[in-house]
């Protein structure tokens, strides 16, 4: 998680907390595993404040805002696509125009790095490049874009990450991945014709996450 938070948004799969409690409740006493479990729910659902800056890790539905999402976005290039995807987060001041340039440098230098799964990208830039705001931008393309990665290209999904320090976005990102291997979700965003309609979908996820967890 460390090595993740430095240096960048990467394809990393975070566990699925009814296993690690499977193993946990292996190796101790019955009652020492249901203390560990309200602990570990509660550190990985974000409910325990963090050490160093003092506040919860959101949920991702908390730092979409509807304005942030948009659907069947037309665009020539992978330039152009990132940009469309940056401005409603540029709009509401989450991020700056600086911001905004060192994404468009990121992508020029290396745009395959930000193409994390099968169609999906998510650029981003370094917080010191003028992040304001936690927020999650959601953009679905009309059309399919080389971004220069052989493997996962063409994109179709651009999630644009503004994230003000190493911590507080991990929660949001661990929700998102695991969205990123549920079918339904890019059934939803093919389909979608509305912010509301994919909001809802990750609210009712992250309650059905934060029940299975709890249960």
């Amino acid at each position: 998680r460390d090595v993740y938070a430095k240096v960048g948004m990467m394809n990393v799969e975070f566990p699925n907390i009814n296993k690690i409690l499977k193993i946990v409740k292996k190796y101790v006493r019955t009652e020492d595993a249901e203390a560990i479990e309200q602990e570990i729910v509660q550190a990985m659902m974000g409910n325990e404040a963090t050490a160093e800056f003092g506040e919860s890790k959101p949920a991702l539905h908390q730092i979409i805002d509807p304005s942030y999402v948009r659907l069947g976005v037309a665009a020539a290039d992978k330039q152009e696509a990132v940009r469309k995807a940056g401005e409603p987060l540029l709009r509401d001041g989450a991020i700056t125009k600086e911001y905004m340039e060192a994404m468009g440098n990121s992508l020029e230098q290396n745009g395959g790095y930000m193409v994390i799964s099968k169609g999906v990208a998510l650029p981003h830039a370094n917080i010191n490049c003028g992040a304001k705001k936690l927020a999650i931008g959601i953009t679905v393309l009309e059309q399919p874009i080389v971004f220069g990665n052989e493997k996962n290209d063409p994109v179709k999904y651009i999630f644009c990450l503004s994230a003000v320090d190493k911590e507080r976005h991990l929660q949001a990102m661990s929700t998102l991945l695991q969205l990123l291997s549920t079918p339904e979700f890019y059934h939803l965003m093919d389909h979608a014709t509305s912010a509301d309609e994919l909001l809802d979908f990750i609210r009712d996820f992250e309650l059905k996450e934060l029940c299975d967890a709890i249960n």
